[in-house]
């Protein structure tokens, strides 16, 4: 056995993980691709979008953490944490529910 042993898993004191059935997740996204349609939102993907120059490193660097934001802003009010945590178990949740 080796002398480096992990340490014992911290108590968890996230939250739960909600759950969506299909119709639930479907509604979730027509309220996130609503989310990126408003005025708002648009502009900041514009914004964004110029920013990058078509390239894909700063796509990355401008894009995607606006893009993000637009949905972490819809999925909270579905009990998902808003943050980066958040919305990957949203995304899973979404890709494995529908």
């Amino acid at each position: 056995m080796s002398s480096l042993q992990r340490p014992p898993a911290a108590p968890s004191s996230a939250a739960p993980t909600p759950s969506l059935s299909a119709e639930q997740a479907k509604v979730v996204l027509a309220e996130v691709i609503k989310a990126f349609g408003s005025p708002e939102n648009a502009q900041r993907m514009e914004e964004a979008r110029d920013n990058a120059c078509n390239d894909m490193g700063k796509m990355l660097q401008f894009l995607l953490p606006v893009a993000t934001q637009i949905q972490q802003d819809v999925i909270k009010a579905y009990g998902f944490s808003n943050d980066g945590e958040g919305w990957l178990k949203e995304t899973f949740l979404v890709d494995h529910t529908i």
